[in-house]
């Protein structure tokens, strides 16, 4: 089976991380990579988006950007959804042989969702008053 999507790249910030983690911790790689993926993934898109607000126009911000990151929102469930649609028998391999790896992707998913929505719902509630 061919690497999953940024595996090196993710294993290797993995790796350095739990390296430096109490044992504990290190024997939990499940809940352990789902929550620095969590962690991890929220703190950048947190600071995509301070970013954006100091460098981008107001109105992209205000406007556009809760576009793209509902889009995000929407692609970050389906992409999964229709991986396993056309390739049901790669997703349970990647599964199977990957599990502390798909623990972490579903933790960083679930967080890019988060950031998301909360941005775009704060910016909703800015619009209003």
């Amino acid at each position: 089976m061919e690497k999953p999507f940024l595996f090196d790249l993710v294993n290797w910030a993995y790796n350095g991380v739990m390296g430096n983690m109490p044992e504990y911790l290190q024997e939990r790689s499940m809940p352990s990579a789902f929550l620095l993926g969590f962690t991890g993934n929220y703190i950048l898109v947190k600071s995509i988006q301070k970013i954006s607000d100091k460098i981008m126009p107001k109105g992209f911000n205000k406007d556009i950007l809760p576009i793209i990151e509902n889009l995000c929102v929407y692609l970050t469930v389906a992409s999964p959804l229709m991986y396993g649609l056309i390739d049901p028998q790669g997703l349970q391999e990647i599964m199977q042989e990957h599990p502390t790896y798909t623990s972490g992707m579903i933790g960083a998913g679930l967080s890019a969702i988060l950031a998301a929505k909360s941005d775009v719902d704060k910016k909703s509630l800015e619009r209003r008053f």
